[in-house]
């Protein structure tokens, strides 16, 4: 059996992309008539078997030739029958096999693995036909090629990178190992991580106003103070303006090189 891919006239379709049982495929890439031919020793005569088909869209006609030399327009895939008699110089038109018509080719999911398959059955003659094409998921291209069959059946086979899955989705960008992150963009929420200290500091708050109230209440009514006395610890409140200014010194004498300590007169 001898395999050859030939041309065919066509029109390829705007788009060759299908979503077939939740995948997206994406046949562009062997768009286009391609031929499937076979030839076969049958003596005292010879055969051959072309087979065409477009991934993309149906078959058109060919103007320059007959229409009993072709299938019809819109044909999905076009068997043509060859014979060569003996001592004949080329091989003379015997059968024309149209199968399936339409805009363009109906896919299924593949029975097994990854791909496409498409299948047609047409009466012929006195005669049923039937044709499946099955598109394999594979890494590397191998083109269209006719497996053997029973009668009146056949199946072409064509493993290629364009039957496997696609994605709809564009990949996002890995991010680069080397990439520093933007300063302008916070890696958190501020206002998320200083929530709970909000609250903390307003506890505290309420907490030391509630007590130095409730101190000066009992300083008030139970010994009469006043003023100042009022507070809690008054003794030690009346040094705070002293140890401040005492503090601030000391700072200072530190940055410029005084040894200066104590406490200065008032």
């Amino acid at each position: 059996m001898k395999l050859a891919i030939l041309g065919y006239l066509s029109l390829a379709s705007a788009s060759c992309q299908f979503a077939v049982g939740g995948k997206n495929y994406d046949l562009s890439a062997i768009s286009g008539p391609h031929t499937v031919s076979s030839s076969l020793d049958t003596p005292p005569s010879q055969r051959r078997l072309d087979f065409v088909l477009d991934p993309c869209d149906s078959l058109k006609e060919d103007r320059k030739k007959g229409r009993d030399e072709q299938c019809p327009e819109n044909t999905i895939v076009c068997g043509l029958g060859y014979i060569k008699l003996p001592n004949a110089k080329d091989f003379e038109l015997a059968e024309v096999m149209p199968f399936g018509s339409g805009s363009g080719p109906q896919y299924q999911p593949a029975r097994e693995g990854d791909g496409l398959y498409t299948s047609y059955g047409n009466p012929w003659g006195s005669e049923k036909l039937e044709i499946e094409v099955n598109y394999v998921c594979a890494d590397k291209e191998e083109g269209p090629k006719l497996d053997p069959a029973g009668l009146n059946f056949y199946s072409i086979t064509w493993k290629t990178p364009a039957a496997c899955e696609t994605s709809s989705k564009k990949p996002e960008d890995p991010k680069k190992p080397d990439e520093k992150p933007d300063p302008k963009k916070p890696e958190t929420d501020p206002s998320n991580s200083w929530g709970w200290f909000t609250w903390l500091f307003i506890i505290i708050v309420l907490g030391v106003a509630v007590y130095i109230i409730g101190n000066a209440w009992i300083n008030y009514d139970r010994y009469g103070n006043a003023g100042v006395d009022l507070l809690p610890h008054a003794d030690s409140l009346r040094d705070v303006p002293y140890l401040i200014r005492d503090l601030i010194q000391k700072i200072v004498g530190t940055f410029t090189g005084s040894s200066r300590t104590g406490y200065s007169a008032v």
